[in-house]
């Protein structure tokens, strides 16, 4: 597939949107990640200003990776341990309810069993990652919750 300019002006709606979106959730009293979610479905599904295509598919793919990175600079794999067998069963059901509740909601939006599918498969692998972001920006960095969703994640 060629590269479009319509593919880069998608990419700044994108980054733009997410933003105000993001600001507007942080002065609620919530973490920035909920307003950029958020814009992502007003401007795909709800708006169809943005369509799914390959380049924004792999955009997506680096991002995903790059916030795995940062995410496990922090991560102390000595921690937790212990806590390693109990994680493993949290992640699991976690990430089944996850899908569950992704593939419901995408089925009853969307009438699509394909849409559920693809929905419920973006909730189960980003659920954790969302919920280390969400502490990290409200600088809730060395809770409980924290290290709790940090041995999850190692688990999962």
């Amino acid at each position: 597939m060629a590269f479009e300019p319509i593919f880069l002006a998608q990419v700044a709606l994108i980054l733009l949107v997410a933003k105000v979106f993001g600001e507007v959730a942080e002065r609620l009293k919530m973490s920035p990640i909920v307003g950029e979610i958020i814009a992502g479905l007003v401007l795909g599904p709800v708006l169809h200003f943005v369509a799914p295509n390959e380049f924004l598919g792999q955009i997506a793919n680096f991002g995903m990776l790059f916030i795995a990175f940062l995410i496990g600079i922090n991560i102390k794999f000595d921690e937790g341990k212990k806590d390693i067998a109990d994680s493993a069963l949290i992640a699991f059901v976690v990430s089944a309810a996850s899908f569950t509740a992704g593939m419901i909601i995408g089925m009853q939006i969307f009438s699509s069993f394909e849409i559920g599918l693809f929905v419920g498969a973006a909730m189960m692998v980003s659920s954790t990652s969302i919920g280390i972001k969400s502490l990290v920006d409200v600088g809730d960095i060395r809770s409980k919750a924290h290290d709790i969703i940090i041995t999850v994640s190692k688990a999962d």
